[in-house]
């Protein structure tokens, strides 16, 4: 997901670490200010997928597969969605 950071936080990724006993301890991802205190999420931003060229750092156009279109479902169910 696209998200707009809070102003003058960034984002402190999960980390998951196994002791020499095994135990494995997780601290889940959060938002943190400059000051390492956490701060709220930010609202997340849904946009909707569009085609066109993936460019890679040296600006050429990379190779890419076809466009995979939304599942409508299966071809033999009713339009009402209300099997008879």
């Amino acid at each position: 997901m696209w998200v707009v950071p809070p102003a003058k936080a960034a984002y402190a990724r999960r980390v998951l670490v196994r002791r020499e006993d095994g135990k494995l301890f997780f601290a889940a991802g959060t938002w943190r200010d400059a000051s390492g205190a956490e701060v709220s999420a930010p609202a997340q931003k849904v946009s909707r997928p569009r085609s066109g060229a993936v460019v890679n750092p040296e600006g050429e156009t990379e190779p890419t597969g076809a466009d995979v279109q939304p599942d409508a479902g299966p071809a033999d169910a009713p339009e009402s969605g209300v099997e008879s």
